[in-house]
């Protein structure tokens, strides 16, 4: 990796931006036609061999929509983009083999040589990409093509935020069913392709009527917002946490197996039971949740099996007494 990317990352600016840029949920997913008429009229408009959708993650430079390049991704050590990212306007480099940043880079002189980068600046400010477009002789844009670029940056920038609030549950900010319904499909297409297990875990609080009829539906929606938090904080970055409805919540847990699901559900269990809640001025008495889990495919071959599965576990964790993790081959009681 670059220098300047090594120096970016260890910085709590960076760390951030990686947050921003996962909150998308665009890393890996499938071609979008939407996208893809962004990178073609990038190209053809600054009459440029190669333009992309570039989304910079840790390591690697990712191309969500791409045209004259057959690769999805490059590391970041070797990205243009790279440096892009570092700053709030376009970037321009003329001739890739005369400038010391881009010199030794394995990509110059054969395959790259011109390059210009629109950063992709999101609301809250952060850069999470580019949309760039690259050719294999020096070369300069007009004022004109500068113009465009920038304008279909905001774009792509624009068309991100819009799906995002698309999928989103207003309350606390987490995936809504929708969208989880949609990654649950996504996710059983890859377990079959790669022969994987995925898990989900339905959670519901306990005696959640109680604490609004108790304390008034203000303190239920910071229970809400609050137990989000916590449940995306203890999942992994690859995991979906979406709001299903009322109290109720799902994860979604991309290859893993049933029992590693409930190693993971208990400590969602024991997690949330320690939660402290501030609401006007006093704690909330401690709350618990309870949990049901499945798993593809042992558990059903299609979402609405899977999630009546999980949803039936839940149920039986309820009738055991609340606060419990059950599947159909475990259980983990408090």
């Amino acid at each position: 990796m670059s220098a300047s990317a090594s120096a970016a990352q260890v910085s709590g600016t960076e760390s951030e931006r990686i947050k921003s840029l996962r909150s998308y949920q665009i890393l890996d997913t499938l071609p979008d036609p939407a996208f893809d008429d962004i990178a073609w009229m990038a190209a053809r408009l600054c009459d440029a061999k190669m333009a992309m959708v570039s989304l910079v993650d840790e390591d690697r430079c990712w191309f969500k929509a791409k045209v004259g390049a057959n690769v999805d991704s490059i590391p970041r050590s070797e990205s243009f983009c790279d440096i892009a990212i570092q700053q709030q306007h376009l970037m321009l480099v003329p001739d890739a083999a005369r400038d010391p940043r881009f010199a030794t880079n394995p990509m110059v002189p054969d395959t790259v040589r011109f390059y210009a980068g629109a950063p992709l600046i999101m609301p809250d400010g952060h850069v999470i990409g580019t949309l760039c477009v690259l050719d294999d002789k020096p070369r300069a844009l007009t004022d004109q093509q500068k113009g465009f670029l920038g304008a279909l940056s905001r774009q792509v920038a624009a068309l991100l935020t819009y799906r995002q609030l698309g999928v989103r549950d207003s309350l606390t900010g987490l995936f809504n069913r929708r969208y989880l319904i949609d990654a649950l499909e996504r996710e059983l297409h890859r377990s079959d392709r790669r022969k994987e297990a995925v898990s989900i875990l339905i959670i519901d609080v306990d005696h959640f009527k109680h604490f609004n009829d108790n304390f008034g539906h203000g303190a239920g929606d910071a229970i809400l917002r609050h137990l989000a938090e916590v449940l995306n904080d203890n999942t992994r970055r690859e995991d979906v946490v979406a709001r299903f409805g009322g109290e109720e919540f799902v994860v979604l847990l991309p290859g893993t197996q049933l029992m590693e699901a409930g190693v993971c559900a208990e400590n969602l269990r024991q997690t949330a039971s320690r939660m402290s809640i501030l609401y006007e001025g006093r704690i909330l008495p401690q709350l618990t949740v309870s949990i049901g889990i499945s798993s593809y495919p042992g558990d059903g071959r299609d979402i609405n099996t899977l999630i009546n599965t999980a949803d039936g576990a839940l149920y039986r964790a309820k009738r055991a007494g609340r606060n419990r993790v059950f599947a159909a081959q475990l259980t983990a009681a408090a």
